[in-house]
């Protein structure tokens, strides 16, 4: 059961990220009396990673589900040699060990602003997982623990939701060729949360509507 949606948690979820970036060229530790400075800024990915997780946790208020967070996950897959390993930015797994929701964040689209043979492999890849219906992933329930390795069914309903927290660095007009053309595809999701200054919470809504197929 997911609750309603909130604006304003959508809202301070970009907050918090944009304030990330700004302490994001900061030395972790300060410079004390020395002339250090960085060439780059730290990278907010993980932390990004991080607070989409809690998010949609937070939203769903399910403690029986696992969320695992840029965590390894593997199958064999038809006409491949070797096991394919991916690693979800977000992965949802119910009680009985099934995999449902796979997310990957983009800060923005600068990375690959053609899509299309992207997107296209996804959608591939992830018909052949569903197909397949199985994969493994190893667990650590506590630090103390050693490892298990535990498999795992996979949701008819799976996507490969990629989620663009900013879209605003690429031509407006080839960002929407790249959203329509995901559109078409079975088993993608694509979503911007932000353009320029506006957050988009059709996005937003997109994103925890997809939360009710568990």
């Amino acid at each position: 059961m997911t609750s309603k949606y909130d604006i304003t948690k959508s809202e301070k979820f970009i907050e918090e990220i944009l304030e990330q970036y700004k302490i994001s060229s900061k030395l972790y530790n300060g410079k004390g009396s020395y002339n250090i400075r960085r060439g780059t800024a730290h990278t907010v990915a993980g932390f990004s990673e991080d607070l989409f997780a809690l998010f949609i946790a937070e939203h769903m208020a399910n403690h029986n589900l696992a969320f695992y967070v840029d965590k390894s996950i593997s199958a064999r897959l038809p006409q491949k040699r070797r096991a394919t390993t991916f690693r979800p930015d977000l992965a949802i797994v119910t009680p009985s060990l099934e995999l449902t929701h796979y997310f990957d964040l983009k800060t923005n689209l600068g990375w690959h602003r053609d899509l299309i043979s992207y997107l296209k492999a996804k959608n591939d890849f992830i018909e052949e997982l569903i197909n397949k219906n199985q994969a493994w992933i190893t667990r650590r329930w506590d630090w103390k623990d050693m490892d298990k390795v535990t498999t795992l069914s996979i949701s008819r309903k799976l996507k490969y939701h990629i989620v663009i927290l900013f879209g605003g660095n690429i031509n407006k007009k080839q960002l929407e060729a790249n959203i329509s053309f995901a559109e078409e595809l079975e088993f993608i999701k694509l979503d911007v949360l932000r353009y320029g200054d506006e957050t988009n919470h059709q996005g937003f809504k997109n994103i925890l509507s997809s939360l009710e197929d568990i």
